[in-house]
This record gives C-alpha cells, structure tokens and sequence, in this order.
C-alpha cells in the first residue's frame, strides 16, 4: 500500500490485487516502523495515523494464541559480536 502511495506521488497509477474479497477483519501490523512514517509524513498521513494508534510499551510474543518462546541467544538468526 505504501508502494502504491509513492507511485501515486511520482505520477504513476497502480493497481492493488488481493485474493481476498474486502478488507481483512484482523491486524496484520504491529507496529510502524520510522521509515513508514516517514513516508506517510511527505503525504500529511503520518499526524493521523500516530493519533489513532495505540502506544505499547511490552508485550509478550503468543502464535495462534499460545505464549511463544523468545529465540535462543546465538540462534540461527541472533549473532552475537
């Protein structure tokens, strides 16, 4: 949808296709990273979508409701050095 928007800014006219009949019903983002917001900014979206979010300062990593385990230091994807 991002993408979308800045193409939109630059002229260009996309189209969005998605399987789904309508909008989803569930979360599918927890949080908005720096960047995205960024983005939003140069459109005046960022304001809007800061007010209507919710701040969450902890939280507890569940899967398909079941509290999930953190990853194990030196794991696959954590390196330390």
């Amino acid at each position: 949808m991002l993408l979308a928007l800045e193409l939109a800014r630059h002229g260009v006219r996309p189209r969005l296709i998605d399987a789904l009949p309508g909008p989803s019903p569930l979360s599918r983002a927890l949080v908005m990273h720096a960047c995205t917001l960024e983005l939003l900014d140069r459109q005046g979206l960022a304001e809007q979508f800061v007010a209507q979010g919710k701040m969450v300062r902890a939280g507890s990593p569940r899967l398909c409701g079941a509290p999930r385990r953190p990853p194990r230091p030196g794991g696959r994807f954590l390196q330390r050095g």
